[in-house]
């Protein structure tokens, strides 16, 4: 579908409030970046799409084509399936983001026939209250194990960043686009000084993790690197060939840190 076709379809929806539905029962806001995602599997997918209330402002105004993060039905910020990755292999980052139902799936679900699915099945490796799902394991859980992955995931993310927003520029200015100057280096900058125990933090974890772009105004007054990155995943967007270069580069480090904590995940279930 085209740009300008979903922007029509979107305002017929906004004429037309009960052709879809209102999505998830309690999606009745804008949720932002300092909201930690739901462990409920239809609700922590709507989290990850502003529950269903993007604007139709963030689709962009080229004809051709929107912006990183703009996510639905041709948009450009599906980065696994735009990405040069098989199909086949980009299953657990689909897995990882629908909350507590990740945990039955070839992920983590240790061999077992688990089915957690909607339930708040606890955490009985840190003993904690917090739901068990996929962002728990990455920016809650104090297990030793857990901890070691999470520190060294931490510092691949910084670099992450770094060299994602290198290539972004790069291809962008390859592709002809309009420079903004010193926004990928400030973006950068921001993210390698960010307190990752912070709402911030967790955020930047996670959204990276399931290689899930953002836009700008998800971001509250004192998240900074959360501002600047999603500020570049709202340029105005280029032609696909120019995007899939940081494409792959984010998909497959995703799926390789996922299969990490995966790993970390049986290893302290087994200790």
């Amino acid at each position: 579908m085209s740009t300008q076709g979903l922007v029509t379809f979107l305002q017929l929806l906004s004429l037309r409030p009960g052709l879809l539905g209102r999505g998830p029962r309690g999606a009745s806001s804008l949720c932002d970046a300092g909201d930690p995602p739901s462990h409920r599997p239809v609700a922590a997918v709507a989290d990850l799409y502003e529950r269903f209330l993007a604007p139709l402002s963030s689709l962009g105004d080229h004809r051709s084509f929107t912006p990183l993060s703009a996510h639905g039905p041709g948009c450009s910020g599906s980065v696994p399936a735009r990405s040069n990755v098989a199909a086949w292999r980009i299953g657990p980052i689909m897995w990882a983001r629908t909350g507590a139902a990740a945990m039955s799936s070839p992920l983590f679900s240790l061999g077992r026939a688990a089915s957690h699915g909607a339930h708040a099945v606890h955490c009985h490796l840190c003993l904690s209250h917090a739901p068990l799902d996929c962002y728990h394991l990455a920016v809650e859980c104090t297990h030793p194990i857990i901890k070691v992955w999470r520190k060294r995931y931490e510092s691949a993310l910084r670099r992450l960043v770094a060299k994602l927003t290198v290539v972004i520029r790069s291809e962008r200015e390859r592709a002809g686009a309009e420079q903004e100057d010193r926004l990928f280096s400030r973006a950068a900058r921001a993210a390698r000084r960010a307190d990752l125990n912070t709402a911030q933090g967790d955020f930047l974890s996670f959204r990276l993790l399931v290689a899930h772009p953002w836009p700008e105004r998800m971001a509250q007054p004192h998240m900074r690197a959360v501002r600047l990155l999603g500020r570049v995943f709202d340029l105005v967007g280029v032609y696909h060939r120019f995007e899939r270069p940081a494409l792959d580069l984010w998909t497959r480090w995703s799926l390789r840190w996922l299969w990490r904590l995966s790993s970390a995940w049986r290893r302290a279930n087994a200790a």
